[in-house]
């Protein structure tokens, strides 16, 4: 009998995937199917469970958790749970470039006082 709440649907091809926390944390994965609260990856080593992923396909960003990971004839089949999404990336990208033109001191002298990405504050209304 099946548990899952959501349908499943059958896909293929390459996702990059990234295992967080690790140095090296780029795999190898396919995907398999997936449903809108997690996923199945084919990969060529295992994966441990409750280990924290990053998922890129094409202009969308997830992450979720390794909630299984099974050995198959050739490679492993790791289920993921997804926590959360981000869609259209390229533009969210795009945004932070135009708020960062709009802004060069603030945000050129916040990323040298800070050392890493700038943090850009928007206000609406008078100055």
């Amino acid at each position: 009998m099946e548990r899952r709440s959501e349908q499943r649907f059958d896909a293929s091809g390459p996702v990059a995937l990234t295992i967080l926390g690790r140095p090296s944390g780029l795999v190898t994965a396919n995907l398999d199917n997936f449903s809108g609260r997690g996923m199945r990856l084919l990969t060529s080593g295992p994966i441990p469970l409750y280990t924290a992923v990053k998922i890129h396909i094409g202009d969308d960003l997830l992450l979720g958790e390794v909630c299984y990971c099974w050995p198959l004839a050739e490679g492993f089949a790791v289920g993921l749970q997804l926590e959360h999404s981000l869609t259209n990336v390229t533009d969210l990208v795009r945004l932070v470039e135009s708020i960062r033109a709009y802004h060069p001191q603030t945000t050129a002298a916040r990323a040298s006082s800070e050392g890493a990405i700038p943090h850009v504050e928007v206000s609406f209304g008078q100055p």
